[in-house]
């Protein structure tokens, strides 16, 4: 993959990712519906992402690590150093939240305060998403993506 493939692919994930924060900011709740119309394009834009993510994937592991172990460690390295942070900075800034501004922490926002224990253990072993369960971390909806 030449440099300019490279970046060219980086600014196409870059504005589907965009595309699905503005979308998710642009609601009712938190802008008043401002920039609305970029709602219906959020699941394009998260089919484009994740599919070029895998692209992107597949080549690494083709032309940078060529064993299995390699690949593994790699791939393990990306993800961890950036769940596990994300898992901590959430618990402690619910923590922070939930006594700052209880009101907020409710399920019309996606929180559910049952089991908060065993949901960040299932997302710290990726195991959120097995079969019919949906346990995200807290506040941070968006996690279940890494199950």
């Amino acid at each position: 993959m030449t440099r300019q493939t490279s970046i060219y692919l980086d600014v196409i994930r870059f504005t589907a990712a965009l595309i699905v924060f503005v979308g998710h900011v642009s609601g009712q709740r938190l802008t008043k519906g401002f920039l609305w119309q970029v709602g219906p394009f959020m699941s394009e834009a998260v089919t484009i992402f994740f599919v070029l993510s895998g692209y992107v994937i597949a080549f690494v592991r083709e032309v940078r690590e060529l064993t299995p172990r390699q690949f593994m460690v790699s791939r393990a390295a990306r993800i961890y150093s950036v769940a596990y942070p994300a898992l901590v900075i959430t618990f402690i800034l619910d923590s922070c939240g939930r006594l700052l501004e209880p009101s907020i922490y409710n399920a019309s926002w996606g929180y559910s305060s049952e089991n908060q224990v065993w949901r960040f253990i299932a997302n710290a072993m990726f195991v959120n998403r097995l079969w019919f369960s949906d346990a995200a971390p807290g506040s941070d909806l968006p996690f279940w993506s890494l199950g």
